[in-house]
């Protein structure tokens, strides 16, 4: 189960801007770029120190993720629906998977995390930072313009999102976690 593997905290709003200090991973639409964490994680009984970062708002285990799974899968746990363009079960992070566009990617390790984690101790994070994001509308009529970010605490195993900006619709898009099965999430 989910709480085998990840513990939720009581989540403080606490946003990190990284696009000035972060390093840009990522530019464009339904990309992925692999990220070496330099450390591992556990993820449901499996652990991972490679990840694949995605332009469509999630953060998959399988090295090889293409970047063209555009389709929210709501809801979770599921196959990617886009398997025919490259998208394999793997264990998710999702801080909003849909199909988004014009954003900048950033990540940075923090060896002390500038947001507590709850935890008595001080913890290392790695943030990654979705920045000017837009979801896809057939005509662009409507224009969203927000951020969000996924933050990664390594030695206690947890994931915290965090959104900032105007314009977001969560109605029309996929937040959660699961497994490398996709039977668990």
């Amino acid at each position: 189960t989910i709480q085998e593997n990840y513990d939720q905290a009581s989540a403080i709003f606490d946003y990190i801007d990284i696009s000035v200090p972060g390093n840009l991973i990522l530019i464009g639409d339904d990309e992925s770029v692999d990220v070496d964490l330099g450390a591992s994680f556990p993820l449901f009984d499996m652990t991972f120190n490679v990840i694949s970062v995605n332009t469509n708002g999630f953060i998959s285990t399988n090295p090889n993720e293409s970047g063209h799974d555009f389709d929210n899968d709501c809801p979770i746990p599921a196959v990617p629906n886009n398997s025919a363009n490259g998208s394999t079960p793997s264990a998710r992070i999702i801080p909003m998977h849909s199909d988004l566009i014009t954003q900048h990617i950033y990540h940075q390790h923090f060896s002390t995390c500038p947001r507590p984690s709850g935890s008595p101790q001080a913890q290392s994070c790695d943030v990654f930072m979705y920045n000017d994001v837009d979801l896809f509308n057939q005509n662009n009529s409507n224009v969203e313009s927000f951020n969000f970010e996924a933050i990664l605490y390594p030695t206690i195993n947890l994931w915290v999102y965090q959104y900032d900006g105007t314009g977001i619709n969560p109605a029309s898009s996929t937040i959660g976690i699961q497994n490398d099965n996709a039977t668990d999430g």
